[in-house]
């Protein structure tokens, strides 16, 4: 993985300019990637000699230290971020474990010190890999756009044909999210000759060190919320867990469906998730239907006698009204957005619709509408 007959370029040097080159991006894959270390994959991609290079697998050491922080400190007016506390190891005070994954021989450790404040080390799994195409001119820019395309072009190949779920996009990577660092190789004359293939492979640079991309996200998103009402949630959830309070399983399954939006990231599978909640509260006015007024039990029986199934157009359209009768006054759009909402869901399932922010929080905020509906009408039948 070496540079060979030319110069890593990394910055525009005189008389250069209409040089053929090649451009490269480098990154630390969070997870095992399960192809061998220093293997390459070429391709085209929009008309551009490409290739990918598993360049090898490594384990980085985390550390959880919750009796450290980070702070500032100022040398000759320059500020400067580093640890409070120089990490330190007594292994006379720690329990260490070891674990295996299933099928692999070879142990991994996890190791806590004693203190009440204690730290953890552990290893984590990484693959760096290497994306480079070729460039008429070494200093076309080619941008990053380009290189999530056909990095995901690769991966997601690598998912399918390995039955890895657990292999993502770049823009789904939400923890570990990798930092995108490039370099540029100018072709001397001996290396323009040789097939684009082995060009590629013999300009991969034996170092990065141009950031290209980072993402603070991660970090971002357990950030104390400014704009909290601490002291009315406090007394909320007080009363609530003094008093006995139970989740219905219906709010327990809306509750997964945000924490899956929050961290999946993916409308479409929210929609989807969010209508089975809708779906399923709907249909269990019918499992113990001896609450029901007669003639709603007489129609839904003789629905499903005739036609063997009763649809969940049908539950909406011609049950839910006269079922939630007295809270359609406060919720009057009620049918109407559950009829949209199973829209919405049939298109995202059946049409493979793109979803949204909008369509997402329109159905999720229905199910949470029609829940309370719901559990209004069981607490005036005693259920």
């Amino acid at each position: 993985m070496e540079s060979r007959g030319g110069v890593n370029v990394n910055k525009k040097q005189n008389g250069s300019v209409g040089l053929k080159g090649s451009k490269f991006w480098n990154l630390f894959y969070p997870g095992h990637v399960h192809l061998p270390e220093n293997s390459a994959y070429f391709c085209k991609e929009s008309g551009r000699n490409c290739i990918a290079v598993v360049v090898r697998h490594l384990d980085a050491l985390v550390i959880t230290d919750f009796n450290n922080h980070l702070i500032e400190r100022k040398v000759d007016d320059k500020v400067f971020v580093e640890p409070e506390r120089s990490i330190q190891s007594d292994p006379a005070n720690t329990l260490s474990v070891e674990f295996f994954a299933k099928g692999n021989s070879q142990g991994k450790f996890a190791v806590w010190t004693r203190d009440h404040y204690y730290k953890i080390y552990r290893e984590q799994c990484f693959t760096e890999i290497t994306i480079g195409c070729e460039v008429d001119n070494y200093y076309d820019d080619e941008g990053i756009e380009f290189f999530h395309r056909l990095f995901d072009r690769f991966i997601m190949l690598y998912r399918v044909v390995a039955s890895d779920p657990s292999a993502a996009s770049i823009s789904s990577i939400k923890h570990n999210v990798p930092v995108i660092r490039t370099a540029r190789f100018q072709y001397p004359e001996n290396l323009s000759e040789l097939p684009p293939f082995e060009r590629l492979r013999r300009s991969i640079p034996p170092v990065f060190e141009i950031f290209k991309q980072l993402s603070v996200f991660e970090f971002a998103e357990h950030a104390s919320r400014l704009q909290v009402d601490r002291m009315n949630i406090a007394t909320r959830v007080g009363h609530h867990f003094t008093v006995g309070t139970t989740i219905s399983e219906g709010r327990q399954a809306l509750s997964e469906c945000y924490e899956a939006l929050h961290r999946l990231r993916n409308y479409r599978y929210a929609v989807i998730d969010a209508f089975s909640v809708i779906e399923v509260e709907a249909f269990s006015f019918f499992d113990d239907s001896s609450r029901l007024p007669g003639d709603i039990r007489s129609r839904f029986n003789k629905k499903k006698t005739k036609r063997g199934v009763v649809s969940i157009k049908d539950v909406i359209h011609s049950f839910l009204p006269q079922i939630l009768e007295v809270d359609l006054a406060r919720f009057p759009k009620l049918i109407g957005d559950l009829d949209r909402s199973r829209i919405l869901r049939h298109d995202a399932v059946h049409e493979r619709s793109k979803m949204g922010a909008s369509e997402t929080e329109f159905v999720m905020n229905t199910a949470s509408s029609f829940l309370i509906a719901s559990e209004s009408w069981r607490n005036r039948m005693g259920k």
